[in-house]
């Protein structure tokens, strides 16, 4: 059983990661908004879905030029540090890094050769096609910019990620945003080329700050130069593959939609899907917010054995973000009409049933909490990417079905449900394998422990602000 100070030690990390990821998370939340109304003005419905299509993209493309390294750096930076071989960490960035950037090259090359078929033929899409340099561009910049600000999460700097991850990009994106609307300029083509700029301006200053940590970390003279430091790409390849399969069939459950959507449906259909699908993702940000921080913890408490405290930590923050979550479910279910009026316009009314369908399938995702990143933390990647590749198969199946039946309410209706048996199986795979349980529980939190390391943490702030 941990004493008491370990869990205010524990918390305290939590609360000072949390921080952090919480002021990116509502400010992207906010951006998302903002950025959203904009470009609903900006842009014709047909051309709002064809950038809607385009995000499509960027995320398959981007999931495959990671290789998986998204994942597994932050599993290896945080596992180095926990034994005490920091240096160890720095090599596997590095090297990890030329995967990284090698894979957006080749996954730019592909997409290119195959540009044709996939958005003349697939989308039906001419206006994306005469856009498509910058979504190959974009591909590329958006996967180097993940990997760095995942490198940062890994040595558990959270603030540098949520700061490279999204705050800058979207702070840019925003700004020129403005001006085009200031200016009453706009255009698909304009867009996607901010899109592209902002993600290469926040790549060039990410691998700065990313070399600058890097330096800081020094081999110790007392400890030999093993064969225990030694990593090889091999090994790090081998350890992405089943993260690689993982982050594809995540695109199942965040974008797939809208690919079935551009495959069966006229563009301004994919606009209203889209719109709705936006505002669906504010259900999930607290455990995005959560998914910030826990990784290198998990990594950390499993690998010290520290099971109990693993389970208590996981449930505590699932019922943390659970909350929340159920009060934007509750105003969706409420005024799902109103709000989507107010925000993208009339014309996107027609995705009121598209909004509260989704909102089922995102709580479920909350409720559930991180138990995929538990496994993949864990060891447990090949049994995750198993059942992810089973579910996503089942899901898109679902999708396609419900599009042709009962148009883009069908096409929410089956993405829901695959979100849901998604996370019923990932909570019986944690329980199997790990032994413990991820989701909102109605007991077990420790107010006081979580008060006590806040008030910790504000004294800690105090002093560093006279100091």
């Amino acid at each position: 059983m941990p004493s008491a100070a370990d869990q205010q030690a524990l918390w305290s990390r939590i609360i000072s990661g949390s921080g952090w990821a919480l002021g990116g998370k509502a400010f992207l939340a906010v951006k998302g908004i903002l950025a959203n109304i904009l470009l609903a003005r900006l842009l014709t419905p047909s051309e709002f879905g064809a950038f809607f299509l385009a995000q499509g993209i960027v995320a398959l493309g981007s999931s495959v030029g990671m290789l998986g390294l998204n994942r597994s750096i932050v599993r290896l930076i945080a596992e180095s540090e926990a034994v005490g071989r920091p240096w160890r960490a720095a090599r596997a960035v590095r090297q990890s890094f030329l995967l990284a950037a090698a894979g957006a090259l080749v996954t730019l090359l592909v997409f290119i050769a195959f540009r044709e078929w996939l958005v003349l033929r697939l989308f039906k899409s001419p206006l994306l096609y005469g856009a498509i340099w910058l979504v190959g561009g974009w591909v590329v910049f958006n996967s180097l910019q993940q990997f760095i600000a995942e490198s940062f999460r890994g040595f558990h700097d959270i603030r540098m990620a949520t700061f490279i991850s999204g705050v800058l990009s979207g702070s840019l994106l925003l700004a020129g945003l403005g001006i085009m609307m200031s200016l009453g300029r706009g255009g698909l083509g304009a867009v996607l080329w901010l899109m592209l700029v902002s993600a290469a301006i926040t790549v060039a200053l990410g691998m700065l700050l990313l070399r600058d940590r890097l330096s800081q970390l020094k081999r110790s003279p007392t400890v030999d130069d093993s064969a225990a430091d030694a990593i090889s790409m091999g090994e790090i390849l081998r350890l992405s593959f089943p993260m690689l399969v993982a982050n594809v069939t995540f695109f199942v459950f965040g974008y797939a939609d809208i690919w079935v959507a551009g495959a069966f449906r006229p563009e301004a259909d994919v606009a209203v899907y889209g719109a709705a699908s936006r505002l669906v993702t504010l259900i999930g940000m607290p455990l995005v917010v959560v998914n910030m921080v826990v990784p290198p913890l998990i990594a950390e408490l499993h690998g010290q054995g520290r099971t109990g405290e693993l389970q208590s930590m996981l449930r505590q923050m699932a019922t943390l973000s659970g909350l929340p979550a159920l009060l934007v479910l509750l105003l969706f279910a409420a005024a799902a009409g109103p709000l989507l009026n107010f925000v993208f316009g009339e014309f996107y009314l027609a995705g009121t049933g598209v909004l509260v369908l989704l909102s089922l399938g995102a709580i479920s995702n909350v409720w559930a909490g991180s138990c995929g990143i538990a496994l993949m933390m864990t060891g447990y990647e090949r049994q995750h990417m198993v059942l992810t590749m089973t579910v996503s198969a089942a899901t898109v199946a679902m999708m396609v079905a419900g599009v042709q039946l009962r148009g883009i309410d069908g096409l929410a209706a089956g993405a829901s449900l695959g979100l849901i048996l998604q996370n019923v199986g990932m909570l019986l795979l944690v329980r199997k394998h790990l032994g413990i349980w991820t989701h909102v529980t109605v007991r077990g939190i420790q107010p006081a422990t979580i008060l006590a390391a806040l008030r910790n943490q504000r004294s800690r702030s105090s002093s560093n602000v006279e100091l």
